[in-house]
């Protein structure tokens, strides 16, 4: 259960003993806590924090939404993690078929270096595929029931359907807030293991410090894998077991076998959150109107479509960026607006501590957001100064437009338009 404080909201050092003789609600009250359902509350906020919120709303007009903003953001910078095992981030990967390419379309065979950036290579895949191979030899007549009731990964069940094609789908990998990180061609095969290690191989080499949480339509048959690699030493990540945690993708679970469930189902499991390993069923659906006209396509101007497409989706769903990006601007412009005020006018030695006040808090403040914005591509030849005035410019220009656009709907004039027999 989540307990919301006003200072935390973790249940460290707070353990609260439900029983069946008493409501759980009188016992979230007993410690202090209003439940947010009558009936197996998941979620409850602190008597104080309740009050803390009654005060402001006698006091001054502050929306919900915009308290729960706030509250959420205070807390973030307070939160320690109750378990230290959990991962530090989460994703989500699956595969779909109806991405196909029919092999009398086109001849043409993309190189490593022609493949877009959101695509593994295909030596890559290749390599991965090898290991895989080597892997199964030891594991030759065990049927796992998991596996085979995975029907897109048997290649037999769909030949029918695969033998006219040469690129049979696409197997991507999304992180928990539904944005496509990588995909990987899936070429006249099934959903064959080595795709998914693929993806969480590349994963894996760009965050070494991290705790990864993998979830899979087949989770329990990829951590059974990566045990075998581990104790074989094959894998080029082998020694990472221990920062990977698998799970099943929600909807997918339910025809595992029982005891699979109970041990990969998200849901039934701590360190999962309200994550479902289904977020990309949302980047296929926006894919679909491509399906047609990619699969009588080049296959290299398949790749490019899908890349484009993706780019896309991603900066539909992610505006964060460009955000931060212009809130870093306007602090740039502000610290330098203060410091030439400053600089015109003698102060008092009490201006003089407001003013390193200021800019001390103003520093940590650029600081912090040059921190969520990042290196982009763009800047990364730029020296700081011209990375500070590109930002300053990117801030005043958008500012322009917003102003520039105020201005003309102002003095736009009406226009009367016929609705019918009236103007």
């Amino acid at each position: 259960m989540d307990l919301i404080d006003i200072y935390n909201r973790t249940t460290q050092g707070k353990t609260i003993p439900f029983c069946k003789c008493t409501p759980d609600v009188i016992w979230l009250l007993h410690f202090g806590f209003i439940a947010c359902s009558a009936k197996r509350p998941r979620t409850a906020f602190s008597i104080p924090l309740l009050q803390f919120h009654y005060t402001l709303w006698q006091t001054t007009t502050v929306s919900t939404s915009g308290f729960v903003k706030a509250l959420a953001k205070f807390l973030d910078k307070n939160e320690v993690k109750s378990d230290p095992n959990e991962p530090d981030f989460i994703i989500a990967m699956d595969g779909n078929y109806q991405q196909q390419h029919y092999a009398y379309a086109s001849k043409d065979w993309p190189t490593n270096s022609q493949y877009p950036p959101t695509f593994l290579p295909p030596s890559k895949v290749n390599t991965s595929e090898a290991l895989c191979e080597a892997t199964n030899v030891h594991v030759t007549g065990v049927e796992d029931p998991c596996a085979l009731a995975h029907k897109v990964a048997d290649d037999t069940r769909d030949d029918t359907t695969w033998q006219k094609c040469d690129d049979n789908g696409l197997f991507a990998g999304a992180c928990q807030h539904k944005i496509p990180l990588l995909y990987a061609n899936v070429y006249k095969s099934g959903e064959k293991l080595y795709y998914p290690i693929s993806i969480l191989g590349r994963i894996v080499s760009e965050f070494p410090h991290s705790r990864i949480g993998v979830l899979y339509d087949i989770g329990c048959q990829l951590e059974t894998h990566q045990k075998i690699q581990q104790i074989q030493q094959r894998l080029f990540f082998f020694d990472r077991q221990s920062d990977l945690m698998f799970g099943t993708s929600v909807f997918h679970s339910y025809v595992h076998k029982w005891s699979c469930q109970v041990k990969y189902n998200p849901q039934l499991n701590k360190s999962w959150g309200l994550s479902d390993g289904e977020g990309l069923e949302r980047l296929w659906s926006n894919l679909s109107p491509l399906i047609s006209s990619l699969r009588v396509s080049s296959r290299l101007h398949r790749l490019m479509a899908v890349h484009n497409r993706t780019l896309y989706y991603a900066a539909c769903l992610n505006q964060t960026t460009k955000k931060q990006k212009k809130e870093l601007g306007h602090l740039i412009c502000l610290e330098e607006q203060l410091e030439a005020e400053w600089s015109r006018e003698g102060l008092s030695a009490a201006q003089v501590v407001a003013q390193a006040n200021i800019a001390s808090r103003l520093s940590d403040q650029i600081l912090e957001q040059q921190t969520k914005v990042g290196d982009p591509t763009i800047l990364e030849n730029l020296t700081v100064p011209q990375q500070d005035l590109l930002l300053k410019i990117w801030y005043l220009k958008t500012d322009l437009c917003r102003k520039f656009l105020a201005l003309i709907e102002e003095k736009q004039p009406l226009v009367c338009e016929p609705m019918g027999s009236r103007n």
